[in-house]
């Protein structure tokens, strides 16, 4: 089975919404590959779970 991450990812300039998703990445990552689509605030990860098959959840 694949390892993998779910994650939370929030940017203060949408306090409103929440990105979750599951990656083989680390979140982090993925937060900054978000910093790049011209949003002004940066994304940030706001909780993390390295799982087993993270699809399964």
């Amino acid at each position: 089975m694949i390892r993998g991450w779910v994650y939370v990812i929030i940017n203060p300039a949408m306090p409103a919404l929440v990105k979750i998703g599951y990656s083989t990445k680390a979140p982090e990552f993925r937060a900054k590959e978000l910093n790049n689509t011209g949003n002004p605030h940066p994304y940030s990860v706001a909780y993390d779970a390295l799982l087993t098959n993270p699809k399964k959840h």
